[in-house]
């Protein structure tokens, strides 16, 4: 007899990432379709550079500006540390902090110009293009196109606290899929976290499940359930579950209508028709009930 272990979760990856724009533009090209391969680092869109540049340039000569007016401010205090009137540091202080505030306004149109572009983190498959064409206006924050590794996929499950000690490594397991229930797919334990997962309720942990094959049926963010064999007997004795019963001592099986006709026993394997049992019991011997 074996014992399964059932556990549900879904389907991951650790390269899969939805890529946006950090500020709002038109869209000026779009260099990739879905479905397509792409390589690490390669570009896949930009935004129209020349509102961008000219607010780059916008940005240097208000700094300009703002630092000359700062200079003037502190020349006009040199060697009056010591008997600045309230006038003039209020003057100096918020020409100084105008000109902190214009050299940080530069720095950022400048990491707008410098990210105007959308370049793949690894390489991967194109599965989704918000925008195909150029010409669009975009919003900042929001996703342009999502890219996924394959072979990164992989199936996450929890496992309560026991559970989890019934689990190991390298253990071979099944999984059929909510959407895909006429497939099974084999696999096996890759991980098992030493720590419980702070995003669920309960004491659970993270059990990471690698697949044997790759399948385009396998898309992210798929639930299914994972069995394994956790236990395997051979050779031993198996009763109908209600036929066990319990006391202050344990359990044990009634071999006859008295009392004192009670078999003490220590369970096994526990199935839906048929528990392990281990006693001074044998093979046919009649139990009741």
């Amino acid at each position: 007899m074996v014992e399964e272990l059932q556990l549900s979760g879904e389907i991951k990856a650790d390269e899969y990432v939805k890529l946006n724009f950090i500020a709002s533009g038109r869209l000026a090209w779009v260099g990739i379709k879905e479905g397509e391969t792409v390589k690490k680092g390669q570009t896949l869109a930009y935004l129209d550079l020349t509102e961008l540049r000219t607010a780059v340039i916008a940005a240097e000569n208000a700094y300009l500006a703002a630092d000359v007016a700062a200079k003037k401010a502190e020349d006009d205090v040199k060697g009056h540390a010591a008997d600045e009137t309230f006038a003039q540091k209020n003057t100096r202080v918020s020409a100084q902090t105008a000109r902190d505030t214009a050299y940080f306004k530069l720095q950022a149109a400048r990491v707008v110009l410098q990210n105007a572009s959308l370049t793949a983190p690894f390489a991967g498959i194109v599965t989704q293009v918000v925008h195909p064409g150029p010409g669009v206006n975009i919003t900042a924050g929001t996703t342009e196109i999502e890219l996924l590794n394959p072979n990164t996929v992989y199936f996450s499950v929890t496992a309560d606290q026991t559970e989890v000690g019934r689990l190991r490594s390298e253990m071979p397991v099944k999984l059929v899929l909510d959407s895909v229930d006429d497939v099974e797919f084999t696999g096996r334990i890759t991980a098992i976290s030493l720590t419980p997962d702070t995003e669920a309720t309960g004491t659970v942990y993270r059990v990471r499940v690698n697949f044997d094959q790759s399948s385009y049926a396998l898309h992210i963010g798929m639930t299914g359930d994972v069995s394994m064999i956790v236990a395997r007997v051979e050779n031993a004795l198996f009763v109908p579950p209600q036929y066990i019963h319990s006391n202050a001592q344990g359990k044990y099986l009634q071999v006859g209508r008295k009392q004192e006709e009670r078999v003490p026993v220590e369970v096994g394997i526990e199935g839906e028709d048929r528990t392990e049992v281990e006693g001074a019991i044998s093979e046919g011997q009649v139990i009741y009930d």
